[in-house]
């Protein structure tokens, strides 16, 4: 069973704010939330690079050699699935 995104994030966000109500009492809570908060948007702009990286490699391994072979095919719909 495939776990919706917005499902799993709901859900970790609720188990946080619950592990955080236990621990943070304090004041500490809200520091956290933003470091949790920059850490994650940090991790999303280094999978975006990583993903702009593969694709631009992808694009050119293609122009170099590209055959009429499944996985050729799939690469080809991929970068047009990316591109779109």
């Amino acid at each position: 069973m495939k776990i919706d995104d917005r499902e799993f994030l709901q859900k970790t966000n609720d188990d946080v704010d619950a592990w955080m109500d236990e621990f943070y009492t304090d004041g500490h809570k809200a520091s956290f939330r933003l470091y949790c908060q920059w850490a994650w948007q940090e991790q999303e702009r280094r999978h975006f690079a990583m993903k702009q990286e593969l694709l631009q490699a992808l694009i050119g391994v293609v122009k170099v050699a590209d055959r009429e072979t499944d996985e050729f095919i799939a690469a080809r719909k991929a970068i047009a699935k990316a591109l779109a």
